[in-house]
């Protein structure tokens, strides 16, 4: 641990691999399988608590050379978003003569992006949108209590990224997409950056590396700095939030003055200004990839079509791009005791 005042006290090891990693194909796909009188011939696994994943596909299944493959997540059965497990997804596809899927790319596991289901209702959209950082992206400003995504996982913060396989580009494009049906479907289908999942990630990698962390009070909810000082653990009560614009961890405190030498000068200071840092990187690269499908969306004809070819990989992909604008400390510190 450091004792140092120097708010680059600590050293930050950037991941190699970005945070946020967007799926190669975002479309989704509705595939209704023919009548043959065979059976349909997939393998289904349990992917988490959402989704049911297919994990294999026979030679001879009527499915071959359709959208549908290996990897990809089941998202609804015969247009039910409602798959509790693959066991209940492989009972409904059995007892249909003729069942239809709903599937889409799985994204990757290390990933802060995933994909939320939920019954199409014209009636409650059941989320509103905002633009933020200068319009690169959109987030969702309200969850309906009573709408479809109510007991879903997305809240108030998260991205949108696409909409049924649609890139979104502002909040008049998700709302449009929510009221829209998908052909052949009742099922409206998100891909969503989880902005808890990437703090978590983002914070667990300043922890790592420095020991200090920001931890919520189970019974009071406040957050409260964790650091260790002279081989002690200390603990003291700050007051933090996440812009809701930049995203960017920030105090919401008015004293304008450190004492010298204080555990928030050491410790609180260099935890946020190196979360910022990392957190803006990896925005910095997604904003990048959310603007690049958006743009090839919007100017391929393959956007109508399900061989859309996979996005490249950017050459330049990695955590160093730090930009030497990001803020050390967007705001002043509380001197509140814990």
């Amino acid at each position: 641990m450091t004792n140092s005042t120097n708010v680059n006290a600590i050293p930050i090891a950037y991941p190699s691999q970005p945070y946020i990693e967007l799926p190669k194909r975002l479309q989704v796909h509705f595939v209704a399988v023919p009548k043959t009188g065979q059976p349909v011939g997939v393998n289904l696994t349990q992917n988490g608590t959402d989704h049911v994943l297919i994990s294999g596909m026979e030679a001879s299944s009527p499915l071959q050379n359709t959208p549908v493959a290996p990897g990809q997540l089941l998202l609804a059965v015969n247009g039910n978003s409602c798959l509790p497990s693959a066991s209940a997804a492989t009972k409904l596809i059995r007892d249909t003569n003729s069942p239809s899927f709903l599937v889409c790319d799985k994204p990757q596991s290390n990933s802060c992006i995933h994909v939320v289901t939920a019954p199409f209702s014209r009636q409650n959209p059941g989320a509103l949108f905002a633009s933020i950082r200068g319009g690169a992206l959109v987030a969702v400003s309200k969850v309906f209590k009573t709408g479809p995504f109510a007991d879903k996982d997305i809240q108030k913060g998260d991205i949108v990224v696409a909409v049924n396989g649609v890139p979104v580009a502002s909040p008049e494009d998700a709302k449009k997409a929510l009221l829209k049906p998908m052909a052949k479907s009742s099922v409206t289908v998100l891909h969503v950056l989880s902005m808890e999942m990437l703090r978590k990630a983002i914070a667990g990698s300043v922890t790592a590396r420095s020991g200090i962390s920001i931890e919520i009070d189970v019974y009071s909810k406040a957050p409260y700095l964790v650091f260790y000082r002279r081989g002690k653990r200390g603990k003291r009560l700050v007051s933090v939030r996440h812009d809701p614009e930049t995203l960017h961890l920030v105090d919401q405190g008015l004293v304008t003055e450190l004492p010298k030498g204080s555990s928030r000068e050491i410790h609180l200071v260099p935890f946020i200004k190196h979360f910022n840092e990392l957190l803006e990187v990896a925005l910095d690269i997604f904003e990048d990839d959310v603007c690049e499908t958006e743009w090839r969306y919007l100017t391929s004809a393959a956007r109508i079509s399900s061989d859309t070819p996979a996005l490249p990989i950017p050459a330049e992909r990695t955590m160093q791009r730090v930009s030497s604008s990001i803020p050390v400390v967007q705001a002043t510190f509380v001197p509140m005791e814990g």
